[in-house]
């Protein structure tokens, strides 16, 4: 390869990262929002599969509903769209 194809591609490169950069700031600026709106609380209803585990329950809103995230100790997780 000759120098200037090395640098043509490592400008392409450079480019890339740019953009895949610019992609994760906003990733993180729209997952700090979705945080900001999002409620959690221990939920009162037993964990059937492990009935000694916390169970939480979260629910983030969204345009059509709610999204609801069930989680417990042992990092099991159920999506639920209500």
């Amino acid at each position: 390869m000759s120098i200037d194809m090395l640098r043509a591609e490592l400008m392409s490169l450079k480019e890339l990262v740019s953009a895949q950069s610019s992609e994760i700031t906003l990733m993180k600026m729209q997952i700090a929002d979705m945080q900001k709106v999002a409620t959690c609380e221990q939920s009162d209803t037993p964990n059937l599969g492990h009935p000694n585990k916390a169970h939480v329950l979260c629910r983030l809103k969204g345009k059509d509903g709610f999204l609801e995230v069930n989680a417990d100790d042992s990092n099991h997780f159920r999506l639920k769209r209500t």
